[in-house]
């Protein structure tokens, strides 16, 4: 449980959710070009990061490997806010 608050909770990946969660668009064709991997490589690998992490979180949690009630008052703002957005 350690390791994964610590490679979920540290500066870098606190960072990427920020920036992630400031991100406009308008529309898909909006997002696509100020985001996505096309347009903006960076943007797109930050995404992609923090969006893999979670779900490997998510495995974890499907296969019993991690405590549900630990997982979810640690980390459910973080994925529910990514999700919203």
């Amino acid at each position: 449980m350690m390791q994964l608050n610590e490679r979920m909770t540290n500066t870098e990946v606190m960072k990427e959710h920020l920036e992630l969660m400031n991100m406009e668009w308008t529309d898909l064709d909006d997002f696509e070009r100020k985001w996505g991997s096309g347009g903006n490589i960076e943007a797109a690998a930050k995404r992609f990061n923090l969006w893999w992490r979670l779900d490997f979180v998510g495995d974890l949690l499907q296969r019993d490997l991690v405590d549900r009630e630990w997982l979810y008052k640690h980390f459910s703002t973080v994925v529910l806010m990514q999700w919203f957005k």
